[in-house]
């Protein structure tokens, strides 16, 4: 602290205030899209704080961005399927109806791959893919798992 405050001139009594609440716009809504989709996944959701912490990772730009202003774009709903045949549904009827799809994992990337692009038009699903959680195989001798 004393290094900090003497060699680097930081000001240890500065208190940082609390930033504002970001308030996203309003999802844009593929309604064939979401209707074809039926009741085919685990979870749906169009909650603002959800589809702010599924659209940004973990970069310094990100968490700035999270913490000072507003993304340009964010998904407009975040989608949980629990099977292989309702991720294949939710990709073709996303090919039929031109929506967007973003595969969500941990939420950790810092390769700006959730940074959505502020032009997009299309309705962005974020498909959180945390509740897709059986191991298929292992294969020992290549160290790989399929899940």
């Amino acid at each position: 602290k004393e290094w900090a405050m003497e060699v680097a001139g930081i000001d240890m009594t500065k208190v940082t205030l609390p930033s504002k609440l970001m308030t996203p716009d309003p999802p844009i809504i593929n309604d064939a899209f979401l209707t074809g989709l039926g009741d085919n996944y685990s979870r749906i959701s169009f909650e603002d704080k959800e589809r702010i912490m599924h659209s940004h990772g973990h970069t310094l730009q990100e968490i700035w961005l999270l913490r000072s202003g507003k993304f340009a774009r964010i998904a407009d709903v975040i989608i949980y399927p629990v099977s292989t045949a309702q991720v294949e549904l939710i990709v073709k009827l996303a090919n039929e109806h031109n929506v967007v799809i973003i595969p969500y994992g941990g939420g950790t990337n810092v390769t700006k791959a959730l940074m959505l692009d502020a032009n997009e038009k299309r309705m962005i699903v974020s498909l959180d893919m945390t509740r897709m959680s059986q191991i298929i195989s292992i294969d020992k001798e290549n160290m790989t798992v399929t899940v």
